[in-house]
Formats: structure tokens, sequence, C-alpha cells
């Protein structure tokens, strides 16, 4: 009788422990009639099959977007795959003026997603570069010009001054462990298209009573001035 319980329990841990849901319709991660039943757990590895919203926050073991499918994280939608992630179609992750989606892979290699940003005409906006590869051509073709200048700029630390990169840099690569100002000529969202970073963030050097602009190269985004001492 022993056994038998322990061979029950070990069943029900492995099923429990690789249960697998795929999508039935298109709709809200949030939503039941989404997944045909139950939403995803922390411990579901997830198929999404049809076009999917997370609006809110959620959690997945591994998952997988099959090919012409979207899953898009929106501003309010905060998403956690604690296991690989298989990106057959598109993953965007969306968001506005003073507010991000976030997405965290945590134990996920490399994948391809898209970032969008809001990147105002009338100011400088300081960005991260949240996906890798990203050459300056990459980033947009609408930005605003000043001349022989593109609304892409740096702070050099060395000189104490902010450099603003020539329209003909177009192949120059964009640095993820550089912060960024950017200016669009009309206002509007920015797609930032690339892989997913998977190695710790490198800082800067540090320079002694300096300022250094430094950049979140992850699709994740923590509002400071929200939770400041959280």
């Amino acid at each position: 009788m022993k056994k038998l319980i322990l061979l029950t329990i070990c069943l029900f841990i492995s099923f429990t422990a690789f249960s697998q849901t795929t999508t039935s319709q298109a709709g809200a991660w949030n939503s039941g009639a989404t997944w045909g039943g139950s939403v995803p757990t922390s411990g579901t590895n997830v198929v999404i099959a049809h076009d999917v919203t997370c609006n809110s926050e959620q959690t997945a073991g591994t998952m997988t977007v099959n090919s012409g499918i979207t899953l898009t994280v929106n501003t309010a939608g905060k998403l956690t795959a604690n296991g690989e992630v298989t990106n057959n179609g598109t993953i965007v992750v969306t968001g506005g003026e003073n507010a991000s989606g976030s997405l965290i892979a945590k134990d996920a290699s490399s994948f391809t997603y898209t970032y969008k940003l809001y990147i105002p005409a009338t100011e400088w906006k300081l960005v991260g570069i949240p996906v890798t590869n990203l050459t300056v051509d990459d980033v947009d073709n609408d930005l605003a010009t000043n001349g022989s200048k593109v609304g892409i700029g740096y702070y050099d630390s060395t000189s104490s001054s902010w450099v603003v990169l020539l329209s003909s840099a177009t192949t120059t690569l964009l640095d993820q462990t550089r912060g960024y100002e950017m200016m669009h000529s009309t206002g509007a969202v920015v797609d930032f298209t690339g892989g997913l970073r998977t190695q710790d963030r490198s800082t800067t050097t540090t320079f002694l009573n300096k300022w250094t602009l430094l950049g979140n190269p992850f699709p994740s985004y923590l509002r400071l001035s929200n939770d400041a001492t959280g």
C-alpha cells in the first residue's frame, strides 16, 4: 500500500510539474475562455496558438508562440516566464509616454521580440536599448534631425557633454551598457526589434564626481517614483 501511495504521489507531482495548456481562442491572457479553462500559472507550460494580449500580472512555465501568432504585453501587462521561451511568431512589449509593459524570461535563451516605446518631439527622452545588435538605422527613419545630426545622442562622461550622432552614422551599433537621449520628428511610438539580452548587465566605467547615463537593457520596467524604497 505504501508503494502504491508513493507511486500515486510521484505521478501527481510529475503531472503537475509538466502540465501544458494551449490557447483555444484569441483574447486576454487573464481570461479563462482564452485557454478553454484555467488561466496558466507559474508551473504551466504555455503554447500560444492564437493572438493573446497580456494586460495584467501573469506567470507561466515555458512559453511557445506559434508561427503567425502575436503575443502582446501592453503597458499594464507584467508577464514572467520561468522557463524557456520559443518565439516562432511575434512578441511585442508596448510602452507609453510614462509607463511600459514588462516581460521577464528567467531561464530563456535569446529570442527575437519588438519593444515599442513612445519618443516625444519637443524634448529629449532618456532611453535604454532593450534589444541586442541594434544599429542607429534599425531604430527609426523618422527621428528628429538638425542639419547633419540625427535625434540620438549619449552623454560623454569624460568631457561632461552630450554627443549627438550624425545622420550618416546609420551602421553605428548602439551600446546596451549606455543610456541614450532620443527625439522624434513628430512624436510617435518607435519600434526596437532585436534579441533578448541573456547576460548580466555590465555597467560603464565609473567616473569620480561625474555624471554617467545608464540604460536598462531588459524589457522589464520599474517606475522608481512609485516604489523608490521597495
